[in-house]
C-alpha cells in the first residue's frame, strides 16, 4: 500500500497496534504518571481540534512547547502536526532572551508549557509573540493561562485528521547558534516518520 508518510499515520498505527501499551512519565514532583497510547492519542486529537476551533489556528501555524519529557508533551508533539500545524520544541535550558528571540523568529502563536517552568514562561512571554499559553502539569493554573485539561474537556476525540502532504512542515527546532544567532530547522512529515522507524 502506498500512502503519504505523515504524522497521522504514526497516530493511526499506534491506535491499532498498541492502544493499551503503558506510557510512564515522571511528574515535576518526582512521582510517576501512568497513561496509555489510547489516552495520549485521544488527547492529541482533542488538542489538534481545540487549537483550530477554539484558538483560531490554521494549517502551518506554529505551536511552541516548553515542556519536560512527559505524556502531555507527547500529546502536543503528535496532536499539533497531525492537525496540519507545526510543533516547535523550545529548550527549557536556554536563557529567556534566547527563547524570546527564537519564539519571535519562528512566529509561534501558542505556547504549551509546564507549570514547573512558569518562571521561565513569565520571563520569556513579554517579548514573545504568544497569543495564548496553555499550562500543563500539577498545581493551580497560572494567571493568563489556559489549562490543558479545561481546553480538552467535553471535546470529542472522534476526529479525522486532514490529508497532509508528506513534504509539508511538521516540526521545527533551532540550532545552538554557535556561529551567530540560532537558526530554525524545519522537519517534514516524511522526515518525522522516517526518523521514528
Amino acid at each position: 500500500m502506498d500512502y503519504e508518510l505523515c504524522v497521522p499515520a504514526i497516530v493511526r498505527r499506534a491506535e491499532q497496534l498498541f492502544p493499551g501499551k503503558a506510557i510512564l512519565s515522571r511528574r515535576a514532583d518526582g512521582g510517576w504518571q501512568r497513561s496509555t497510547y489510547a489516552d495520549v492519542l485521544a488527547r492529541a486529537k482533542q488538542l489538534g481540534r481545540a487549537l483550530q476551533d477554539e484558538l483560531g489556528l490554521v494549517a502551518g501555524d506554529r505551536v511552541a512547547t516548553l515542556c519536560w519529557n512527559h505524556a502531555d508533551h507527547l500529546v502536543a508533539y503528535l496532536g499539533v502536526p497531525a492537525s496540519g500545524l507545526v510543533v516547535h520544541t523550545l529548550n527549557p535550558r536556554l536563557h529567556p532572551d534566547d527563547l524570546s528571540y527564537i519564539a519571535s523568529h519562528a512566529g509561534d502563536r501558542v505556547l504549551v508549557a509546564d507549570k514547573s517552568l512558569w518562571q521561565l514562561v513569565e520571563a520569556t512571554r513579554p517579548r514573545s509573540p504568544f497569543e495564548h499559553v496553555i499550562a500543563v502539569g500539577e498545581g493551580p493554573t497560572p494567571d493568563g493561562a489556559i489549562e490543558l485539561d479545561a481546553l480538552l474537556a467535553d471535546r470529542s476525540s472522534d476526529v479525522a485528521f486532514p490529508d497532509l502532504d508528506e513534504r509539508s512542515a511538521a516540526a521545527m527546532c533551532y540550532t545552538s547558534g554557535t556561529t551567530g544567532r540560532p537558526k530554525g530547522v524545519l522537519y517534514s512529515h516524511r522526515a518525522i516518520v522516517l526518523h521514528s522507524l
